[in-house]
């Protein structure tokens, strides 16, 4: 997917939005004191600017202007810069510009002066560019940013939780296709988020009135970057899921939220997912699709999958354990537990293709982290190949029951 965009919006990069009046990204200004044991020029201009506090930001959320705690003033003793270290960092300090969180965070627009930190990154524009320069903070600010950056970014799940800046140069942000219609609607989503209100108001700075939920005004950004990228939905859930539940992965974590039991509609929400994949590489022509049963008892849970005459899609079907319509499932499960048991604990997703039914059964653990549509979008992928595998060599083909 990233590979495909990339190609798609090349030449549309964060470092090509020079036309727009927007700079390129450069990290922040490192501030020293006058007995620092290095080379140093100093700055008087700087004394009484405000610059950023980053260490008052730790442990917090996607922001999208800064809490005053977080916002220093440049001191006399501190006014100081690296000898030939000055020049652009001062410059993207400089409204208008955005600041860029170095673990991505967050990437606040400021109209204010506001002097970066080191390892963060600052990117600033013309005073002509100020509308682009705020559709660019919401791009930077969305899920797929956060994808984008952690599978760019060396550092990033592994050792720091940090993007680097060459990441963040590569990144698709093709906002020249914003109209100036869109390009408002952009401006406006900013000010909603910043207040968590609306306006219909056209100017920037106009007072806030209805109030609305952040996560709807977040579900609003993240569904424009996504048609500005021109996402597929499946595409979309992959990157919904990973920066929501995958990523708490990250550095061989593993949190309560991925471990637990998935609800009857969190298991419901994957079974659908899969299906419409699965239906979604069927002919349009052909009248089957695919009939999706879950057998769930305390531990793990059964899945079939197999093809049948329709021409509407069909509900997937959910049991309990103990649920008489669910006998025939019992019966295929224990078959199936007694003949795989050793493959079943080397193997916790083990699936078993039935010829002569037409079917095929998975295991599934009952934890979050495999019932997710991003989870979806890949078995489905990998029921398909290994499917076609099968029928190509004459051992399984699923058929309309």
């Amino acid at each position: 997917m990233l590979a495909k965009l990339d190609a798609r919006f090349k030449g549309q990069t964060i470092q090509d939005l020079g036309d727009l009046g927007i700079g390129e990204p450069h990290q922040g200004l490192e501030l020293r004191a006058s007995d620092a044991v290095e080379e140093l020029e100093y700055h008087p201009d700087l004394i009484g600017k405000k610059k950023l506090l980053i260490d008052k930001l730790r442990g917090i959320g996607r922001i999208f202007e800064f809490p005053e705690n977080a916002i220093g003033k440049i001191g006399e003793g501190d006014c100081y810069v690296r000898k030939g270290r000055s020049k652009i960092p001062i410059s993207i300090s400089s409204p208008p510009h955005i600041i860029v969180d170095a673990s991505r965070r967050f990437a606040v627009y400021s109209d204010e002066f506001i002097a970066v930190p080191p390892r963060q990154v600052g990117i600033n524009g013309t005073e002509e560019s100020k509308r682009y320069l705020r559709a660019l903070s919401l791009f930077l600010s969305s899920d797929f940013c956060t994808y984008h950056q952690f599978l760019h970014s060396p550092q990033w799940g592994i050792d720091a939780s940090r993007a680097d800046l060459n990441a963040l140069t590569i990144i698709p942000a093709p906002l020249q296709r914003l109209d100036d219609a869109e390009l408002q609607d952009w401006n406006d989503l900013l000010l909603r988020l910043r207040t968590g209100r609306s306006t219909d108001q056209i100017g920037f700075n106009s007072e806030p009135d209805n109030t609305e939920r952040p996560s709807e005004l977040l579900l609003e950004l993240n569904t424009r970057v996504y048609n500005l990228l021109g996402l597929r939905q499946t595409e979309q859930w992959v990157i919904q899921d990973f920066v929501e539940l995958h990523m708490q992965l990250n550095k061989g974590k593993f949190t309560p939220e991925v471990s637990r039991k998935p609800t009857n509609h969190e298991q419901l929400v994957y079974l659908k997912a899969l299906r419409d994949c699965l239906d979604g590489f069927l002919p349009k022509d052909r009248e089957a699709q695919h009939q999706l049963e879950l057998l769930v008892d305390r531990e793990s849970a059964l899945l079939s999958v197999s093809l049948s005459k329709s021409k509407a899609r069909l509900e997937p079907s959910i049991f309990a354990a103990d649920d008489q319509a669910s006998r025939d499932l019992k019966t295929i499960r224990d078959r199936l537990l007694t003949r795989h048991s050793q493959w079943i604990y080397f193997n916790r997703k083990l699936k078993v293709y039935e010829p002569k039914q037409g079917k095929l059964y998975q295991f599934k653990p009952l934890e979050r982290l495999h019932w997710t549509r991003r989870q979806a979008v890949l078995d489905a992928d990998d029921i398909i190949a290994e499917t076609l595998v099968e029928a190509v060599s004459g051992t399984l083909v699923l058929l309309p029951q």
